[in-house]
């Protein structure tokens, strides 16, 4: 179905999230940290969506997401937080954040929201 780009810092919750999404027949790179994001997003793959974490020890959310920008411009974005809409209500405004997923989520919600945010592009 999508190219998507996973990133979280938290080993089991991304595993069973790109579990989730190869399931529903999606192509998923997972990653564990914001420098190994950077590494794919500098790769030749041509990510449909990314779904980011937008507080990762090594790299700032904001940053990935304008890393990802630069490169991959044609890829939407949904960021994961446990801080409410608020954390990122200006990218929200500015349309470089397609949706917010609040963490805790249901994964049937997150697949909702993606299927959605990709339905849109």
């Amino acid at each position: 179905m999508a190219n998507l780009l996973l990133v979280d810092d938290e080993p089991e919750l991304l595993d069973v999230i790109a579990e989730v999404l190869r399931r529903s027949g999606h192509e998923v790179h997972a990653c564990a940290s914001g420098l190994e994001a950077r590494a794919r997003i500098a790769g030749p793959a041509n990510l449909d969506l990314a779904i980011i974490d937008w507080s990762l020890p090594d790299v700032g959310g904001r940053d990935l997401m304008l890393d990802l920008q630069a490169r991959q411009p044609q890829a939407r974005i949904i960021v994961a937080t446990g801080h409410g809409e608020s954390v990122v209500s200006s990218n929200l405004a500015q349309g470089s954040v397609a949706a917010v997923l609040r963490k805790p989520f249901r994964m049937r919600d997150m697949v909702t929201l993606i299927d959605r945010t990709l339905g849109a592009s």
